[in-house]
């Protein structure tokens, strides 16, 4: 079974199951994966989400990335709208 859209609302845990929800999208699929950062690490952790599809075989695209909330002093809420191929 394969999805169109994922949405992986439990920033907590989420990157856990980041590579099940690689694997389990379609083609072209979109995978709104929410995580906590600091504004800082946003590039450090887009390179390891890069990582965990490398593994899986499949090529992503980032196609937005947003804070929505403040989590504690200068760490965000962050997602990141991911395109998978």
């Amino acid at each position: 079974m394969q999805f169109d859209r994922i949405v992986m609302p439990f920033p907590e845990n989420a990157f856990s199951f980041l590579d099940l929800a690689i694997k389990y999208i379609k083609p072209h699929g979109v995978i709104h994966y929410y995580t906590f950062l600091k504004e800082k690490d946003v590039e450090k952790h887009i390179g390891e989400i890069e990582k965990v599809a490398k593994k899986q075989g499949r090529e992503i695209e980032i196609q937005n990335w947003n804070r929505t909330g403040s989590y504690a002093p200068k760490v965000w809420r962050m997602v990141f709208d991911i395109l998978v191929d």
